[in-house]
């Protein structure tokens, strides 16, 4: 697993079976976990640190190559095009947090 953080490269790919991936990059997390309420309570909330892995993919008969986020109970697989369209909204949501932030500062 590459745990240093630094770019990919292609003697990380595997090739299990017909399909094509990098190693699992980790993303270390804190998410908001929500547990189901109870009849006439609030749901509790809590927060957890958890491990998300990302990685690129392809099967072997595709041109579309899909990325993948998550971890082994929750996940999102997209394709690349839509990865960068996340992208850009992760990048306007956090410039405007941030600059909410400054203000507030």
């Amino acid at each position: 697993m590459t745990t240093d953080h630094t770019p990919l490269a292609v003697d990380d790919i595997s090739v299990p079976g017909d399909r094509y991936e990098f190693e699992i990059y980790p993303i270390p997390v804190i998410a908001l976990a929500q547990r189901q309420a109870q009849q006439g309570h609030n749901a509790k909330r809590t927060i957890t640190a958890e491990s998300f892995g990302a990685t690129l993919y392809r099967y072997a008969e595709d041109e579309e190559t899909w990325i993948f986020l998550g971890r082994d109970t929750q996940q999102l697989e997209i394709s690349l095009e839509s990865a960068r369209r996340l992208q850009r909204a992760l990048g306007v949501l956090l410039s405007f947090h941030d600059a909410i932030s400054d203000e507030n500062t």
